[in-house]
C-alpha cells in the first residue's frame, strides 16, 4: 500500500481593508450631487443610469464612499458633460462646468447666509 498523501489546504485571504473616505470623496461627491440637481434628476434616476441603488448614490454624494474611476466617473461624466478633471478636481474646463461650478458658489453663499439668519433670530428671540 502506498502512504497518504498529505493535502494542504490554502489559506484563506485575509479581507482587504476598504479605503477610508477622505476630503476628496466628499468633494467628487458633492460635485456629483450638483451635477444630478443641476439636471434635475432623482437620486433613483440617476442610480438607474449607473446601475447604483439610492443608497450607494447617496453614500458617494455624502462622501462615505469612494467613487469608482473606471465605471461610474466614466457614466457621470458622459452623461452630464463634464470631465474628470472637474468631477475630481473642479477645475472647470468647458462652458457646463462653469455654470456647474457658479450654481456650486451661489449654494454654498446661501446656505451659509441661511446659517447666519437662523443664528440671529435665536439671538434675538
Amino acid at each position: 500500500m502506498s502512504p497518504a498523501k498529505i493535502v494542504r489546504m490554502a489559506r484563506p485571504k485575509k479581507p482587504q481593508p476598504v479605503p477610508v473616505a477622505d476630503s476628496t470623496d466628499r468633494a467628487v461627491g458633492e460635485r456629483v450631487k450638483l451635477a444630478r440637481e443641476y439636471n434635475k434628476l432623482s437620486q433613483e434616476l440617476l442610480g438607474e443610469v449607473l446601475g447604483l441603488s439610492k443608497g450607494a448614490l447617496s453614500r458617494i454624494e455624502a462622501g462615505h464612499r469612494r467613487l469608482d474611476p473606471v465605471s461610474y466617473a466614466s457614466k457621470i461624466c458622459n452623461l452630464f458633460g463634464c470631465t474628470h478633471t472637474w468631477l475630481y478636481t473642479g477645475v472647470a474646463t468647458n462652458d457646463v462646468e462653469t455654470k456647474l461650478n457658479l450654481a456650486l458658489s451661489g449654494a454654498s453663499s446661501s446656505s451659509s447666509s441661511k446659517g447666519s439668519s437662523r443664528s440671529r433670530s435665536r439671538r434675538s428671540a
